[in-house]
């Protein structure tokens, strides 16, 4: 094993050795994504605020517990992928759909709920940014760890 967690850190170390087929399959992602599907429909689920923050709690309870999956960098990108998209799906949720569904009189009006549905666009696609970091020395496997970041998330779009 060459992942350890710490909260919401994960550090790796370099094994100096391929472990591309036990650490990396297509199976073992898989596995995440179920997992973090699973955590994802539960807080889905939930229908009040009271539910979903306790649903939050038991993921991050859940996140450090999981016995069956360890640390890991899919988990590292699961994790910020799901945060993006609820991030997303709330704003959705603020935003009006068409400009229709604001009451208009004037043309004044209908500017401002353009205006007004054009500001919560921006605010979605401005607010659920997500970024991952990546550290460590010469060497240390850094681009190795964003190629693997990467594929996983486009595996998960």
């Amino acid at each position: 094993e060459i992942y350890t967690a710490t909260g919401p850190i994960l550090l790796a170390l370099n094994p100096f050795k391929d472990c591309r087929r036990s650490l990396y399959s297509q199976d073992l992602m898989r596995r995440y994504w179920e997992r973090g599907e699973g955590i994802a429909s539960a807080a889905t689920s939930s229908k009040s605020r009271k539910d979903k923050d306790k649903a939050k709690a038991a993921q991050r309870i859940e996140d450090n517990n999981d016995d069956r999956l360890p640390p890991h960098v899919y988990a590292v990108a699961d994790n910020a992928y799901r945060a993006m998209m609820r991030t997303l799906d709330d704003l959705r949720g603020l935003q009006p759909s068409t400009t229709s569904d604001v009451k208009t009189s004037s043309s004044t009006s209908t500017t401002t709920a353009t205006t007004a549905t054009k500001s919560a666009r921006n605010l979605i696609t401005e607010s659920a940014n997500q970024s991952i970091l990546v550290s460590g020395e010469s060497g240390a496997g850094k681009t190795v760890t964003a190629k693997f970041l990467m594929q996983y998330l486009a595996a998960l779009s």
